[in-house]
């Protein structure tokens, strides 16, 4: 059944309406009163109509007409009684404008979840930095974090609390008005739910409810393909509906898609896999929250047939503005190995409708992830990864299509999320996360050095980490503080190998021509374990690829 729907506007008309009709009517039933009391007057005794049959007649306006003209006017007296209530209940919810139950309850939901959230984030940095507390910088910068935070929460809680008033005003004024009119009249009282009035709307609305109700059931990828399988839906019957919605649906639709947050990704990538090709861009045009979030300063610009047959590289990375050299730099690490290539080419695959689907893995389980042919666009070309062609301008690639996979997962929903400081408070936003993210195998990590004390750990040393690249391993080092011209830090790099001498070749994914505030950073570094020990916080070793 609909929720309620209240609208000033409607309810206004519906009061004049009555109004004016309930005027219309004492005006014709005083006059038939008064009609009828000149008659009572001439028919009686003495006066100017006389015999059997005026008599007869008077009886009748005496006796029945008369009454029932009573009757009805004070029919009308109860009519005004309720239309007075019904004003009264009007005047009160009137100022808060139109209201729909339904969209207030998924705003309201989305809020709660948003604020609880938002508390457990804060929560957890105050336990980090309390951890950390030894760190430079981390602690403090946790602490800024949750300041801000903070004012994200009260205005999440203003919202529920203006959310939850709504919602009771639009209960109170149907509880108010309930059974109004309905002893009076024989035509329904004016509703405040308004249910579809042709099949294809009824079919539209029923989608509307379904999506509803699976978002406030749970939205993980997985659970979307259930959703559909369970209730027949095929990505483009979806779509069809989609594109028959009136206007007022759609907008519907994009508040329900906006209330899911980063839930709705697993719904996007559905829809996706299956649409028509020009549906894609429909899609697309229509309905931008079901992309990934775009950097700031930057636009989607369509790139069509990027070839996924070639021999997949290191250099194929190079990062653009989205800081995730964690994400990227591990790219590149898998890039480096025959298998590790293969494992790639295996979980990327060109779509017939020109989308791209990826396989990660969240929690150990494989997810597949559809995204489009769109990406950001920059200066630059490309705005996240890429590959230079030769005129200055990137265009993407292979990693880029991971990259947009990545930022599609609902724990980020976004380019601008896929920063690599998320990993103080989310694991898999780092190196080690992201090994698990692409393979499903939780990757190991180790400190050769501590950063604080300069003091060498034991246990990892040159011979191991020439062992983990030959067994086929992927490598990454993430810098601390590392007091070298050459290299970034707070960073992460590629280890590429090894050599005979003992030299570590380190590959930085920013890639050839990488400036960074003005000064040059090489895309290869060539170390010794020494000086990678003093220069790296530590060490990611994944699983080795069969």
């Amino acid at each position: 059944m609909a929720g309620l729907v209240y609208d000033p506007s409607d309810s206004r008309r519906v009061m004049d309406a009555l109004s004016a009709n309930l005027a219309a009517a004492r005006s014709r039933l005083d006059a038939t009163r008064q009609a009828c009391a000149r008659l009572g007057v001439a028919v009686a005794p003495g006066g100017q109509l006389s015999g059997k049959a005026y008599t007869a007649v008077g009886a009748l306006f005496s006796q029945g007409i008369s009454p029932r003209l009573t009757a009805e006017i004070g029919k009308l007296d109860a009519i005004q009684a309720d239309l007075d209530r019904y004003a009264y209940a009007d005047a009160k919810v009137a100022p808060l404008g139109v209201l729909k139950e339904d969209e207030l309850n998924i705003q309201l939901t989305a809020s709660r979840i948003q604020r609880d959230a938002t508390q457990r984030m804060i929560d957890f940095n105050r336990s980090a930095a309390a951890g950390m507390a030894a760190i430079p910088g981390v602690s403090d910068a946790l602490h800024e974090v949750n300041r801000r935070l903070d004012l994200v929460l009260d205005q999440l809680e203003r919202d529920v609390n203006d959310l939850e008033g709504r919602v009771r005003a639009l209960q109170m004024f149907e509880s108010d008005t309930r059974g109004l009119f309905k002893q009076q009249t024989r035509t329904a009282a004016p509703s405040t739910a308004r249910p579809a009035d042709s099949k294809t709307k009824r079919s539209s609305e029923e989608l509307l409810k379904e999506l509803t109700m699976q978002f406030l059931r749970g939205a993980t990828p997985a659970e979307w393909i259930a959703w559909a399988k369970k209730q027949g839906y095929s990505p483009q019957d979806v779509v069809d509906l989609l594109k028959r919605m009136t206007p007022q649906e759609r907008d519907r639709f994009s508040d329900l898609l906006s209330a899911m947050g980063t839930d709705r990704y697993g719904l996007a990538s559905w829809l996706f896999s299956g649409a028509k090709r020009g549906d894609v861009d429909w899609l697309h045009n229509n309905f931008p929250q079901l992309e990934p979030g775009l950097l700031n300063g930057t636009d989607w610009k369509k790139w069509s047939g990027i070839d996924l047959t070639g021999r997949y590289s290191p250099e194929d990375i190079n990062q653009g503005d989205v800081n995730d050299c964690w994400w990227l730099g591990t790219l590149a690490a898998y890039a480096n190995t025959p298998e590790g290539q293969k494992w790639l080419k295996d979980h990327i695959h060109a779509n017939p409708n020109g989308t791209y689907t990826v396989t990660l893995y969240i929690d150990g389980k494989p997810v597949k992830v559809t995204v489009t042919d769109y990406f950001p666009e920059g200066d630059n070309g490309a705005a996240g990864n890429g590959v230079w062609n030769g005129l200055g301008k990137k265009d993407p690639n292979w990693a880029s299509i991971f990259e947009k996979a990545r930022a599609a997962l609902p724990d980020a929903g976004s380019y601008d999320n896929l920063t690599g400081g998320w990993s103080v408070v989310n694991e898999n936003f780092g190196s080690g996360g992201a090994m698990a993210t692409l393979t499903g195998d939780r990757a190991r990590w180790v400190t050769p050095r501590d950063p604080f004390t300069d003091w060498l750990f034991p246990g990892y040393q040159l011979p191991d980490l020439r062992k983990d690249l030959t067994d086929g391993r992927p490598v990454t080092v993430t810098t601390y503080i590392s007091d070298r011209d050459d290299m970034v830090d707070w960073h992460q790099y590629t280890i590429t190998n090894v050599s005979a001498d003992g030299t570590i070749t380190l590959r930085n994914p920013w890639g050839h021509d990488a400036d960074y505030s003005g000064a040059f950073k090489p895309e290869y570094l060539h170390l010794t374990f020494d000086e990678l020990s003093h220069a790296g916080f530590y060490i990611n070793i994944g699983a080795p690829i069969r």
